[in-house]
């Protein structure tokens, strides 16, 4: 079993602007545009024995703005910038050295996400592959 991870915390906020304001401090203290606080991935893959092997992977980012004064509260909107958890699923078969074959289905979950469109919904994919 293989297991890869990450996390990242950016306490990112906007310390000076001497331009691009609407007011005056308007920007000061908020977060800088499209640094999340918290941002995080998981990938387990698992060799049952030569032939099959499975993964698991995990995604989140927090709330997001595009913005430098955070105006866009809603990032679940065209231009905006949400928040998302997604799980994806892959099973692969390897049938000899050369060929192999999978299946996998991305976004699990099926959440609906943006970042300045909607990112696709759940999704599946099939694969057939040979090698050399």
């Amino acid at each position: 079993m293989d297991l890869n991870a990450s996390v990242t915390y950016a306490d990112s906020v906007i310390k000076d602007n001497a331009g691009f304001v609407t007011t005056p401090g308007d920007t000061i203290g908020q977060r800088q545009p499209n640094i999340p606080k918290w941002r995080a991935t998981a990938l387990v893959a698992y060799q049952f024995d030569e032939h099959w092997s499975a993964s698991f992977g995990a995604r989140y980012s927090g709330a997001q703005y595009r913005t430098l004064n955070n105006a866009d509260v809603n990032g679940f909107t065209y231009q905006g910038v949400s928040k998302y958890f997604t799980t994806d699923l892959r099973l692969r078969y390897r049938f000899d050295k050369h060929w192999a074959a999978a299946i996998g289905v991305d976004n699990v979950n099926n959440y609906q996400y943006w970042n300045f469109h909607p990112y696709p919904q759940r999704s599946y994919s099939a694969e057939l592959a040979f090698d050399l």
